[in-house]
């Protein structure tokens, strides 16, 4: 005896709306990674662009050795516009202090911090240096 019922070869509406909504979540997903680690990889660019500038700001600074032109230049520390428009509420904090027990030397702090354009903080960029000076004779 012959079996008279016909299977036809394929898939289920159920089985086609599973696997649609697994595709859907899978690509979403992916998605939402891709705009994350774009978004890290800016933040990073950024970062180095920032921490490059002020390395070069402490080296020139070392080349200054009178203790008042050297607070004149941490008072006139700005960053350069190219990274301000990469930033959102840039600050950029830059003190000089003299080190304990070396009286030809004062240190030259750069603080700079700023926010995402995702709105949260990103990593601040401090760094130091130390500078030899010479004082003033009047």
């Amino acid at each position: 005896m012959k079996n008279n019922t016909h299977a036809r070869p394929g898939f289920t509406l159920t089985e086609v709306l599973a696997s649609i909504a697994i595709t859907t979540m899978l690509v979403g997903g992916m998605a939402a990674f891709t705009v994350k680690v774009t978004s890290e990889m800016t933040a990073a660019k950024t970062r180095n662009a920032v921490a490059h500038w002020a390395a070069g700001q402490l080296e020139q600074a070392r080349t200054i050795n009178s203790p008042k032109q050297l607070a004149d230049f941490a008072a006139k520390s700005s960053l350069p516009e190219f990274l301000q428009l990469k930033m959102v509420r840039p600050k950029i904090q830059a003190t000089v202090n003299p080190v304990p027990g070396s009286p030809n030397l004062s240190r030259l702090d750069l603080n700079i911090q700023w926010t995402t354009t995702a709105g949260a903080p990103a990593s601040p960029v401090r760094l130091a240096t130390l500078v030899p000076v010479v004082e003033d004779k009047p």
